[in-house]
């Protein structure tokens, strides 16, 4: 198994009928949404990446207050990670999808990005 993929292999009995993904970047979201703009290499080749494995429609935005990933990047002790959601998950999530916030970005790429 390649450890740099996207996905990864579990061995649990779970049936999901759908899968969400969200991003605190805008410019990712973009990216992921993106329909018309071609990428430099790299970009080109992730963005391809995740397009066989998801759809567009999949993704949506979430602030980066909410995003129980960057707990470490606004720095935090052990005893924070557990005070500050690192094992918890926003609280709108708990709501009916359809009270979540639209999460999308309202402007297309441009050719500066």
């Amino acid at each position: 198994m390649q450890t740099d993929s996207l996905y990864f292999n579990v061995n649990v009995n779970v049936h999901l009928n759908e899968s969400r993904f969200w991003v605190d970047c805008e410019i990712v979201l973009k990216y992921v949404k993106n329909e018309i703009h071609h990428f430099h290499v790299l970009v080109a080749y992730r963005m391809d990446e995740i397009s066989c494995l998801t759809k567009p429609d999949q993704w949506s935005h979430i602030a980066w207050v909410l995003n129980p990933a960057d707990v470490m990047t606004r720095g935090t002790d052990p005893v924070g990670l557990m005070t500050r959601g690192w094992f918890q998950y926003p609280e709108f999530l708990r709501n009916y999808k359809s009270e979540w916030k639209d999460g999308t970005c309202c402007n297309d790429l441009d050719d500066n990005d």
